[in-house]
């Protein structure tokens, strides 16, 4: 006697398919620890690059002054005191600084521990004359022994970076870049967010 065919019903989704995902319920779970955790480590990476930056110059390309320079304004004093704060590092092409800044209109200057008295610059305004207004991540040019104040006005407290480069041969003449430096805390929320929004995209495809 021959036995009737049943037709198989098609559920979608291929028995192997639903043998593999109730085998392996932990792989999402797992795929978002991975990408997570390798945020993590590119976001360590990221500070690490910054921690460990030259402060002694390249070889061979030594700073151009045998003095300290230091940021020195209002916001600090003017860097008065036993002795001057926020000094610069040289990385073998520039100078920089990090300094925590409240919100307000500050003036400032470039300048060794004596004003360029002791051999070292003292960068204000450009030549032109009057008080030198910067922005935010925009370059301008300082002059060396000459000029007026410079000036910055911001809109909030934090952490900003001072980079003087492209010092001319004859030592009178930088330009320097003022910029925010965006808080570890929030660049790594920014970085999880992100990484989050992957993993969302990756569940619903």
């Amino acid at each position: 006697m021959t036995l009737p065919l049943t037709p198989l019903k098609n559920s979608g989704t291929p028995v192997w398919s639903k043998n593999t995902q109730q085998a392996r319920p932990w792989a999402p779970a797992l795929g978002e620890k991975i990408m997570r955790k390798l945020g993590f480590i590119l976001l360590a990476l990221f500070c690490a690059s910054g921690a460990f930056a030259s402060t002694t110059g390249a070889e061979g390309n030594p700073p151009p002054w045998d003095t300290t320079v230091f940021v020195r304004g209002g916001f600090n004093d003017w860097g008065n005191g036993p002795a001057p704060t926020s000094p610069m590092t040289w990385d073998g092409a520039s100078y920089s600084a990090t300094i925590a800044i409240d919100a307000g209109t500050w003036q400032f200057k470039i300048a060794d521990g004596d004003w360029g008295g002791l051999g070292g610059p003292n960068f204000g305004a450009a030549p032109s004359g009057g008080t030198e207004i910067f922005a935010l991540g925009v370059a301008s040019d300082i002059g060396a022994n000459c000029c007026d104040n410079l000036e910055i006005t911001l809109a909030e407290a934090g952490l900003y970076t001072f980079t003087m480069f492209n010092i001319a041969g004859d030592l009178q003449s930088a330009d320097l870049v003022i910029e925010r430096v965006i808080p570890v805390p929030a660049a790594g929320f920014l970085l999880l967010s992100a990484l989050g929004g992957l993993g969302f995209l990756r569940r619903r495809t």
